[in-house]
């Protein structure tokens, strides 16, 4: 592999955007200092830069008609970053709800005022170009542009259930879609489309030198090198190529942001919403220094962002929300009733139910680090840790007997192929059956065939010759599963506009049969394979399933409809009795109060972060 890009450092002076960390740190100093009265506490007019005001902190309450919502029209209900700050720190636009629909709104912070910004309808995930003139937003599948100045937006490119956006200069546009499966740079201008092969998934900030852009994928930190094209993961050793094995000191985290003082914030994982910052190389993104809580309850999501956005000019805005990242498991009928498993609140990911029902295997995310797989006894309502921070690829799946749990672990260093592996339900180390740069996706009923992913495509392949090239199965993607009789797999098409869920016989998958007819993911079979259940968003559909050459396939019908989170892999299953498992989170949809901190620069240095 090649070495890691020498990154200059950032053309910035250590000025007031890199004392965001520090401030916040001394968040009780400040909230004395907001206590005493701040006086036109909105009004931020720049002071003279040899003589920079403290540091302050207040509460910036929008107006109650226009609040900022998380979720808004994002495609399949998959938070996307809901506010934007413009370059010099004075405005704030974010998705807001109308008496119909949503919209984008904008806050200037100097006057208070408040106002939607026509043409904006069912916008989400702006973003500020570099000179603070014009935002670019997705609106249904297109992504627009809209002068500050006047006018209306400008359609630049249709994009397939967008994902996320990065304004990397004042030429180009980073945009993500088919979730995250078709990166591409878009002219600003002209909305010409540059594909990028093997590029990142998800969208992130760019680093002060304009060289690159951090994100987080897969709860890791990552960046990529916006002239190599190529990504690299970032560890306590400095960055490594994102083809090597995950390693056990990849940093792990939503929402990265690098300072121009060399501070890297980011929101870790664990259920908590902690913000913090650690002190980096800006050449090689080493850490140098301690992870540095500074404020928790930081709204974040599982796809890999946090809600919070830093101007360079040293202002923070934050969107708290209390039990941040703390999920529940449930068990939901189709008449509505809600029994909660005795889980503690976490920070969870995909799951399993074993055959019978009577377990489920789940990822639990630590605050740092690996999941762990938790083994959950449905009778007894007792957990138990089936691997420990193993570095397992979160998409766990049954083995057929429902004894052992199939599982996908990473190798390491020295060993960087993934292995594939039994885990006893009882404990102990597992059986590893194959290695190779590949992930397992499920099991047929018979243990002879599973599903493979080499991250690209999906493929049929005999349980004992996983390294095989198998029988490749284009066009849809990882959220696939085998029928009861393992004649039939029903899986997510991504071939065309929008996901819709398919079925297809084991014996000629060229032949297909569409079962959504408005969209769809996720599908599961019940246990008799008579019906196929999947979700769109936040509703849940079922679609009888008669099998026959063709299958007999009935209209869906809506189930239910409610806010449970869309994590990475499946977010749903079901129980042997109908019942539905899903995860709820008790935070709030919208907000109107955001936390900002200002005029930092006098705590750039402070020594009671540095180690």
């Amino acid at each position: 592999s090649s070495a890691p890009p020498g990154r200059a450092n950032a053309g910035f002076s250590r000025g007031v955007l890199a004392g965001v960390a520090a401030a916040l740190v001394l968040g009780t100093l400040l909230a004395l200092v907001f206590g005493a009265g701040i006086g036109g506490r909105l009004g931020l007019t720049r002071p003279d830069k040899r003589a920079i005001a403290p540091a302050r902190t207040f509460d910036l309450t929008l107006p109650d008609s226009l609040p900022l919502v998380f979720i808004g029209a994002a495609p399949l209900s998959v938070e996307q970053p809901a506010m934007a700050l413009s370059p010099d720190g004075l405005h704030l636009v974010y998705i807001t709800r109308t008496h119909t629909g949503t919209m984008l709104a904008v806050h200037d912070l100097k006057s208070r005022e408040t106002s939607v910004l026509a043409g904006t309808e069912g916008g989400f995930a702006p973003c500020f170009s570099p000179d603070g003139g014009a935002i670019a937003f997705f609106s249904g599948n297109e992504l627009k542009r809209l002068s500050l100045s006047g006018g209306s937006p400008q359609t630049l490119s249709a994009v397939d259930e967008p994902c996320g956006l990065t304004w990397v200069d004042a030429s180009r546009l980073f945009v993500t879609g088919r979730q995250g499966l078709a990166p591409v740079f878009v002219d600003a201008s002209t909305g010409a489309v540059d594909s990028i092969a093997n590029g990142p998934r998800q969208a992130g900030t760019l680093t002060p030198d304009g060289a690159g852009m951090l994100y987080s994928g897969y709860h890791i930190l990552r960046y990529f090198d916006l002239k190599t094209r190529k990504n690299w993961v970032l560890t306590a050793r400095g960055l490594i190529p994102a083809d090597a094995a995950v390693p056990p000191d990849a940093l792990y985290g939503f929402g990265p942001t690098l300072l121009p003082s060399g501070d890297l914030l980011y929101v870790q994982p664990g259920g908590a919403g902690t913000l913090v910052a650690t002190r980096v190389d800006t050449k090689t993104l080493r850490p140098t220094g301690q992870a540095i809580p500074i404020a928790t309850s930081i709204r974040y999501a599982e796809q890999g962002l946090a809600q919070y956005v830093v101007s360079r000019d040293g202002i923070a805005i934050m969107a708290v929300t209390q039990g941040s990242g703390r999920m529940n498991f449930v068990a939901y009928s189709n008449a509505g009733a809600v029994d909660s498993l005795a889980l503690p609140g976490g920070d969870y990911g995909t799951f399993e139910i074993s055959p019978d029902g009577s377990q489920i295997v789940l990822v639990d995310w630590p605050v740092n680090g690996p999941p762990d797989l938790v083994l959950y006894d449905v009778a007894r309502r007792t957990s138990e840790r089936l691997a420990r921070g193993s570095a397992v690829m979160p998409m766990p799946s049954w083995a057929p007997d429902g004894r052992s749990v199939l599982v996908n672990a990473y190798g390491t260093s020295t060993a960087p192929r993934k292995t594939l592996r039994y885990l006893a339900s009882g404990g102990g180390t597992g059986q590893t059956i194959a290695s190779g740069q590949f992930i397992a996706l499920a099991t047929a009923p018979d243990g002879r065939h599973v599903l493979r992913s080499d991250m690209t495509t999906v493929n049929l392949v005999a349980v004992d010759s996983l390294r095989s090239p198998g029988m490749p199965i284009p066009g849809i993607n990882a959220l696939a599963n085998f029928s009861p009789d393992g004649a039939w797999i029903a899986c997510t098409s991504i071939a065309g506009s929008r996901s819709e869920v398919y079925v297809l016989p084991l014996a000629a998958q060229s032949a297909r049969y569409r079962v959504s007819v408005n969209g769809g993911e996720e599908p599961r079979w019940s246990r008799d394979g008579r019906s196929i259940v999947y979700r769109y968003g936040t509703t849940w559909f079922e679609a009888a399933f008669t099998p026959g050459a063709p299958p007999v396939i009935g209209l869906p019908k809506k189930l239910f409809e409610g806010p449970f989170i869309n994590v990475p892999g499946y977010s749903h299953a079901l129980f042997p009795d109908g019942r539905h498992l899903l995860l709820r989170i008790a935070n709030e949809s919208e907000t109107h109060r955001l936390t900002a901190v200002t005029e930092l620069a006098r705590l750039l240095d402070g020594a009671a972060r540095r180690p």
